[in-house]
Protein backbone atom coordinates (compact mmCIF):
# COMPACT_ATOMS: atom_id res chain seq x y z
CA UNK A 1 0.00 0.00 0.00
CA UNK A 2 1.14 3.45 -1.18
CA UNK A 3 1.08 6.46 1.26
CA UNK A 4 -0.94 9.67 -0.21
CA UNK A 5 1.51 12.24 -0.13
CA UNK A 6 0.91 15.57 0.22
CA UNK A 7 -0.40 17.46 -3.16
CA UNK A 8 0.44 20.73 -4.76
CA UNK A 9 -2.04 23.01 -5.00
CA UNK A 10 -3.30 25.31 -7.62
CA UNK A 11 -2.52 28.95 -7.65
CA UNK A 12 -5.58 30.48 -8.63
CA UNK A 13 -9.33 30.21 -7.41
CA UNK A 14 -11.08 28.34 -9.81
CA UNK A 15 -8.28 25.69 -9.75
CA UNK A 16 -9.30 26.06 -6.02
CA UNK A 17 -12.44 25.28 -6.07
CA UNK A 18 -12.44 22.29 -8.68
CA UNK A 19 -9.65 20.88 -6.26
CA UNK A 20 -11.57 21.52 -3.25
CA UNK A 21 -15.10 19.82 -5.09
CA UNK A 22 -12.76 16.30 -5.19
CA UNK A 23 -11.78 15.90 -1.73
CA UNK A 24 -15.24 14.07 -0.33
CA UNK A 25 -14.88 11.74 -3.59
CA UNK A 26 -11.23 10.85 -2.61
CA UNK A 27 -12.07 9.95 0.43
CA UNK A 28 -13.77 6.75 -1.26
CA UNK A 29 -10.50 5.46 -2.69
CA UNK A 30 -8.52 6.95 0.53
CA UNK A 31 -10.66 4.63 3.27
CA UNK A 32 -10.99 1.73 0.73
CA UNK A 33 -6.91 1.66 0.12
CA UNK A 34 -5.40 2.42 3.65
CA UNK A 35 -7.91 -0.57 5.09
CA UNK A 36 -10.04 2.69 7.24
CA UNK A 37 -13.88 1.40 6.79
CA UNK A 38 -13.88 -0.72 10.25
CA UNK A 39 -13.04 2.87 11.92
CA UNK A 40 -15.87 4.76 9.57
CA UNK A 41 -18.32 1.98 10.70
CA UNK A 42 -19.26 3.71 13.93
CA UNK A 43 -20.11 7.04 12.46
CA UNK A 44 -21.95 5.22 9.39
CA UNK A 45 -23.79 2.83 11.80
CA UNK A 46 -24.95 6.24 13.64
CA UNK A 47 -26.41 7.70 10.54
CA UNK A 48 -27.42 4.77 9.77
CA UNK A 49 -29.46 4.87 12.96
CA UNK A 50 -30.35 8.72 13.33
CA UNK A 51 -32.13 8.15 9.17
CA UNK A 52 -33.82 4.80 10.52
CA UNK A 53 -35.20 6.93 13.50
CA UNK A 54 -35.98 9.94 10.93
CA UNK A 55 -38.15 7.23 8.83
CA UNK A 56 -40.25 6.14 11.61
CA UNK A 57 -41.09 9.26 13.36
CA UNK A 58 -42.09 10.47 10.09
CA UNK A 59 -44.31 7.24 9.14
CA UNK A 60 -45.63 6.92 12.56
CA UNK A 61 -46.37 10.25 13.87
CA UNK A 62 -46.61 12.38 10.66
CA UNK A 63 -48.25 10.51 7.76
CA UNK A 64 -51.38 9.84 10.32
CA UNK A 65 -51.89 13.42 10.91
CA UNK A 66 -51.07 14.07 7.10
CA UNK A 67 -53.93 11.35 6.71
CA UNK A 68 -56.36 13.01 8.65
CA UNK A 69 -56.32 16.04 5.65
CA UNK A 70 -59.11 14.01 3.88
CA UNK A 71 -61.35 14.22 6.96
CA UNK A 72 -61.17 17.39 7.16
CA UNK A 73 -62.75 18.56 3.51
CA UNK A 74 -65.36 15.42 4.12
CA UNK A 75 -68.65 16.98 3.31
CA UNK A 76 -71.13 17.03 6.13
CA UNK A 77 -74.07 16.08 4.01
CA UNK A 78 -72.62 13.64 1.24
CA UNK A 79 -76.15 14.00 -0.25
CA UNK A 80 -74.84 17.42 -1.26
CA UNK A 81 -74.24 16.10 -5.15
CA UNK A 82 -71.49 18.37 -6.66
CA UNK A 83 -70.00 19.76 -4.02
CA UNK A 84 -69.38 16.74 -2.12
CA UNK A 85 -67.38 15.54 -5.05
CA UNK A 86 -65.47 18.48 -4.68
CA UNK A 87 -64.85 18.50 -1.03
CA UNK A 88 -63.77 14.81 -1.56
CA UNK A 89 -61.64 15.60 -4.50
CA UNK A 90 -59.69 18.50 -2.81
CA UNK A 91 -59.43 16.08 0.56
CA UNK A 92 -57.42 13.77 -1.58
CA UNK A 93 -55.39 16.11 -3.60
CA UNK A 94 -54.20 17.84 -0.16
CA UNK A 95 -53.64 14.43 1.33
CA UNK A 96 -51.13 13.65 -1.73
CA UNK A 97 -49.72 17.24 -2.17
CA UNK A 98 -48.51 16.99 1.47
CA UNK A 99 -47.72 13.29 1.44
CA UNK A 100 -44.80 13.95 -1.23
CA UNK A 101 -43.52 16.53 0.42
CA UNK A 102 -43.60 14.67 3.53
CA UNK A 103 -41.46 12.21 1.13
CA UNK A 104 -39.31 14.47 -0.30
CA UNK A 105 -38.55 16.02 3.21
CA UNK A 106 -37.64 13.09 4.80
CA UNK A 107 -34.47 12.48 3.23
CA UNK A 108 -33.51 16.66 3.94
CA UNK A 109 -34.57 15.87 7.68
CA UNK A 110 -32.35 12.74 7.75
CA UNK A 111 -29.17 14.85 6.40
CA UNK A 112 -29.83 17.68 9.30
CA UNK A 113 -30.20 14.95 11.69
CA UNK A 114 -26.88 13.54 10.46
CA UNK A 115 -25.04 17.07 10.74
CA UNK A 116 -26.07 18.17 13.86
CA UNK A 117 -26.76 15.22 16.13
CA UNK A 118 -24.74 12.56 14.17
CA UNK A 119 -21.18 14.70 13.96
CA UNK A 120 -21.80 15.33 17.98
CA UNK A 121 -22.27 12.15 18.78
CA UNK A 122 -19.62 10.36 16.34
CA UNK A 123 -17.33 13.27 17.21
CA UNK A 124 -14.89 11.07 19.28
CA UNK A 125 -14.77 8.26 16.45
CA UNK A 126 -14.38 11.48 13.35
CA UNK A 127 -11.66 12.62 15.48
CA UNK A 128 -9.67 9.38 15.67
CA UNK A 129 -10.15 8.64 11.70
CA UNK A 130 -9.03 12.33 11.05
CA UNK A 131 -5.75 11.16 13.20
CA UNK A 132 -5.27 8.81 11.88
CA UNK A 133 -5.56 10.43 8.26
CA UNK A 134 -3.31 12.75 8.96
CA UNK A 135 -0.59 10.27 10.16
CA UNK A 136 -0.91 8.71 6.87
CA UNK A 137 -0.63 11.84 5.14
CA UNK A 138 1.98 13.77 6.83
CA UNK A 139 3.10 10.91 9.27
CA UNK A 140 2.25 12.95 12.29
CA UNK A 141 2.14 11.51 15.73
CA UNK A 142 -0.38 11.33 17.95
CA UNK A 143 -1.27 13.99 20.38
CA UNK A 144 -0.72 12.59 24.14
CA UNK A 145 -4.06 13.43 25.86
CA UNK A 146 -3.53 15.06 29.31
CA UNK A 147 -5.27 16.22 32.26
CA UNK A 148 -4.12 19.90 31.08
CA UNK A 149 -5.68 19.11 27.41
CA UNK A 150 -8.44 18.01 28.59
CA UNK A 151 -9.07 21.35 30.37
CA UNK A 152 -8.25 22.95 27.62
CA UNK A 153 -10.46 20.82 25.03
CA UNK A 154 -13.47 21.49 27.06
CA UNK A 155 -12.89 25.57 26.50
CA UNK A 156 -12.50 25.10 23.14
CA UNK A 157 -15.41 23.51 22.74
CA UNK A 158 -17.61 25.54 24.94
CA UNK A 159 -16.27 28.81 23.07
CA UNK A 160 -16.71 27.01 20.08
CA UNK A 161 -20.96 27.07 20.84
CA UNK A 162 -20.78 30.44 21.56
CA UNK A 163 -18.60 31.69 18.13
CA UNK A 164 -20.98 29.43 16.22
CA UNK A 165 -24.33 30.90 17.33
CA UNK A 166 -22.50 34.50 16.90
CA UNK A 167 -21.47 33.73 13.61
CA UNK A 168 -24.40 32.32 11.96
CA UNK A 169 -26.47 34.83 13.63
CA UNK A 170 -24.10 37.34 12.45
CA UNK A 171 -24.43 36.12 8.77
CA UNK A 172 -28.26 34.67 8.43
CA UNK A 173 -29.63 37.94 9.86
CA UNK A 174 -28.67 40.34 7.02
CA UNK A 175 -29.71 37.18 4.59
CA UNK A 176 -33.45 37.49 5.70
CA UNK A 177 -33.70 40.79 4.96
CA UNK A 178 -32.11 40.37 1.35
CA UNK A 179 -35.40 38.09 0.79
CA UNK A 180 -37.25 40.96 1.03
CA UNK A 181 -35.57 41.73 -2.51
CA UNK A 182 -38.63 40.39 -4.96
CA UNK A 183 -37.42 37.60 -6.98
CA UNK A 184 -33.76 39.01 -7.21
CA UNK A 185 -33.47 38.40 -3.25
CA UNK A 186 -34.46 34.50 -2.86
CA UNK A 187 -31.88 34.18 -5.71
CA UNK A 188 -29.52 35.71 -3.79
CA UNK A 189 -30.28 34.66 -0.84
CA UNK A 190 -30.22 30.88 -2.04
CA UNK A 191 -26.85 31.25 -3.52
CA UNK A 192 -25.29 33.11 -0.66
CA UNK A 193 -26.98 30.64 1.90
CA UNK A 194 -25.28 27.59 0.35
CA UNK A 195 -22.07 29.23 -0.33
CA UNK A 196 -22.38 29.79 3.81
CA UNK A 197 -23.18 26.61 4.08
CA UNK A 198 -20.01 25.03 2.32
CA UNK A 199 -18.04 26.64 4.26
CA UNK A 200 -19.45 25.79 7.49
CA UNK A 201 -19.20 22.20 6.38
CA UNK A 202 -15.78 22.73 5.69
CA UNK A 203 -14.75 24.46 9.00
CA UNK A 204 -16.31 21.40 10.62
CA UNK A 205 -14.21 18.74 8.71
CA UNK A 206 -11.03 20.98 7.59
CA UNK A 207 -11.00 21.81 11.32
CA UNK A 208 -10.86 18.83 12.72
CA UNK A 209 -6.80 18.79 12.83
CA UNK A 210 -6.51 22.45 14.10
CA UNK A 211 -9.47 21.62 16.94
CA UNK A 212 -7.31 18.73 17.82
CA UNK A 213 -4.34 21.09 18.31
CA UNK A 214 -7.00 23.40 20.24
CA UNK A 215 -6.55 25.88 17.75
CA UNK A 216 -9.13 28.73 18.64
CA UNK A 217 -12.34 28.95 16.73
CA UNK A 218 -11.92 32.23 15.01
CA UNK A 219 -8.53 31.39 13.91
CA UNK A 220 -9.88 28.26 12.04
CA UNK A 221 -12.25 30.38 10.56
CA UNK A 222 -9.73 32.64 9.03
CA UNK A 223 -7.71 29.60 7.71
CA UNK A 224 -10.89 28.93 5.93
CA UNK A 225 -11.54 32.23 4.89
CA UNK A 226 -7.85 32.38 3.50
CA UNK A 227 -8.73 28.99 1.35
CA UNK A 228 -12.31 29.58 0.95
CA UNK A 229 -12.15 28.35 -2.84
CA UNK A 230 -11.05 25.29 -1.57
CA UNK A 231 -13.70 24.95 1.09
CA UNK A 232 -16.62 26.03 -0.56
CA UNK A 233 -15.63 23.26 -3.05
CA UNK A 234 -15.19 20.72 -0.60
CA UNK A 235 -18.19 22.17 1.55
CA UNK A 236 -20.40 22.12 -2.34
CA UNK A 237 -19.63 18.57 -2.89
CA UNK A 238 -20.38 17.68 0.91
CA UNK A 239 -23.43 19.49 1.45
CA UNK A 240 -24.57 17.59 -2.07
CA UNK A 241 -24.15 14.13 -0.55
CA UNK A 242 -25.57 14.80 2.31
CA UNK A 243 -28.60 15.40 0.76
CA UNK A 244 -28.67 12.15 -1.52
CA UNK A 245 -30.43 9.26 0.60
CA UNK A 246 -28.43 6.11 1.42
CA UNK A 247 -25.59 7.66 0.49
CA UNK A 248 -25.72 10.70 3.17
CA UNK A 249 -25.19 7.58 5.58
CA UNK A 250 -21.38 7.53 4.64
CA UNK A 251 -21.22 11.02 4.71
CA UNK A 252 -19.78 11.83 8.33
CA UNK A 253 -16.27 9.23 7.80
CA UNK A 254 -16.29 11.01 4.11
CA UNK A 255 -16.49 14.00 4.88
CA UNK A 256 -14.20 14.32 7.79
CA UNK A 257 -11.86 12.25 5.93
CA UNK A 258 -11.84 14.66 2.68
CA UNK A 259 -11.43 17.60 5.34
CA UNK A 260 -8.57 16.13 6.68
CA UNK A 261 -7.12 15.32 3.27
CA UNK A 262 -7.34 19.13 2.46
CA UNK A 263 -5.87 20.29 5.49
CA UNK A 264 -3.08 18.06 4.97
CA UNK A 265 -2.51 19.80 1.58
CA UNK A 266 -2.53 22.90 2.96
CA UNK A 267 -0.08 22.41 5.85
CA UNK A 268 2.23 20.86 3.17
CA UNK A 269 1.79 23.35 0.80
CA UNK A 270 2.44 26.41 4.15
CA UNK A 271 -1.04 27.67 3.90
CA UNK A 272 -2.19 27.00 7.30
CA UNK A 273 -1.93 30.28 9.07
CA UNK A 274 -2.89 29.18 12.80
CA UNK A 275 -0.35 28.29 15.18
CA UNK A 276 -0.96 25.61 17.39
CA UNK A 277 -1.07 26.76 21.28
CA UNK A 278 1.79 25.73 23.66
CA UNK A 279 1.48 22.45 25.99
CA UNK A 280 0.37 23.22 29.09
CA UNK A 281 2.92 21.98 31.50
CA UNK A 282 1.42 19.69 34.05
Amino acid sequence: MTARPPRQLPQNFIGDFFRGIGYPLEAFGFIRSHGLWRMAAVPALINTILFALTVFLVFWFVIPEIQSLEQVFQPSNPDDGWWSSVLSGLGKAAYWVVFVLAVIATPVLSAVFILLIGQAVASPFLDLLSEKVENIVLGTTAIPNTASRTVRSVVVAVADIVWTLLFWLAVNMPLLLVNLIPVLGTAVNAALGFSFTALLLSQEFVGLSMSRQLVSYPARWRVVWANRWLCVGNGCTTLLLFLVPGLNLLLLPLAAVGGTLLYCDLQAAGRINAPVPAPLEE
